[in-house]
C-alpha cells in the first residue's frame, strides 16, 4: 500500500476541479471557502443576501393616515441570517404612499393619487411611471369621489403586486427596464 500525503494543501488544488463550489447556498460555506486562498475567493463573488423590508404595524399605519403632516416613522429592514432590524427614514418615499414590490435597490411605490413610481432608498433616485388610469379598468381622475372609498383603501385595493424586470440600472433613467402589475387579476406591463 504506498503511502498518501496527509497534509494535502487544498490552497494549492484549482478551485474548478472542485464541482460543488457552485452549489454553496449557506453563508458560514460560502465564507469558508473564499477563505482558502485568493483563487478560490476569485471563483466565488462575495454574496450579499437581499435586505426586506418589513410591513409597517396597524398603529403606524393609522398613525399616518390620521396625521399627514407629521414625518412617516423609519421602517424596518432585515437580511438573511441575521436577527437584528435595521431602521432607516424614508423621506423621499412620500407621505402615505405603499410599497407594492420591489427589485434590487429599487422599491415600488403608489401614493394616494395613485400614482407609481420607483425609489432607490439608496441614492434618493426617483422615476415615475404611467399613472394606473392607463391600466385597462383603471380609474380616471376624479371617479374615486363617486363611491366613497377612502383614497388609501382604494390604494390598498388597487395592485396585487408589481415586480420589475432585472434590468433596472442605478443610472435612474428608466428605459431599459419591464415593469408589471397584477391588477384586478389582469397584468398590465409598461
Amino acid at each position: 500500500m504506498a503511502a498518501t500525503d496527509a497534509g494535502v494543501d487544498w490552497s494549492k488544488m484549482l478551485p474548478s476541479d472542485l464541482w460543488y463550489f457552485k452549489k454553496l447556498d449557506v453563508a458560514a460555506d460560502r465564507i469558508r471557502f473564499r477563505a482558502v486562498s485568493k483563487a478560490w475567493r476569485s471563483l466565488l463573488p462575495y454574496y450579499q443576501p437581499p435586505w426586506l423590508m418589513l410591513a409597517e404595524s396597524h398603529s403606524q399605519h393609522q398613525l399616518i393616515l390620521t396625521n399627514p403632516l407629521i414625518p412617516p416613522p423609519p421602517r424596518g429592514f432585515v437580511t438573511v441570517g441575521e436577527q437584528y432590524i435595521y431602521q432607516f427614514h424614508l423621506p423621499q418615499s412620500g407621505h402615505q404612499a405603499r410599497c407594492v414590490g420591489s427589485t434590487g435597490n429599487w422599491l415600488i411605490l403608489i401614493d394616494l393619487e395613485k400614482m407609481f413610481r420607483l425609489l432607490n432608498p439608496f441614492s434618493g433616485v426617483q422615476i415615475d411611471l404611467p399613472s394606473q388610469s392607463t391600466f385597462q379598468y383603471g380609474l380616471l381622475e376624479g371617479e374615486n369621489d363617486v363611491d366613497d372609498i377612502p383614497p388609501e383603501d382604494h390604494r390598498d385595493c388597487l395592485v396585487h403586486k408589481v415586480i420589475l424586470s432585472p434590468s433596472l440600472s442605478g443610472n435612474g433613467n428608466g428605459r431599459d427596464c419591464i415593469a408589471m402589475a397584477i391588477h384586478h387579476y389582469l397584468l398590465s406591463i409598461c
